[in-house]
């Protein structure tokens, strides 16, 4: 059975990326983990929903989003928001340029 590893972008080293991403620079480890690792239950609160939305707009002014996104499909992350796309969205394609996908 293939097991699938939970990933975090702070596990990764990088040359730039995800260094000069907006989401490295701006928040505190603590912080960033509440934003874009966020855990669901069934019905999320209020201060889900914005905190989602929060990560999304950092990841839509982020000069690394490309980058980021193509690195979470590559690695097949199940987990959180990478380059403005949960989990849900990445399984459905969503954000993927034929540049991102020709990797795979």
């Amino acid at each position: 059975m293939h097991k699938k590893r939970l990933l975090h972008p702070r596990d990764h080293e990088y040359d730039s990326y995800p260094r000069d991403g907006l989401c490295w620079q701006l928040f505190h480890p603590t912080v960033f983990d509440e934003l874009f690792f966020k855990e669901w239950g069934e019905r999320p609160s209020k201060q889900d929903v914005a905190d989602n939305k929060l990560a999304r707009r950092v990841c839509g002014l982020c000069q690394v989003r490309d980058a980021c996104l193509k690195d979470s499909m590559s690695q097949q992350a199940i987990y959180g928001i990478w380059g403005g796309i949960g989990a849900r969205g990445r399984a459905l394609g969503k954000g993927v340029t034929d540049e991102a996908s020709s990797d795979h």
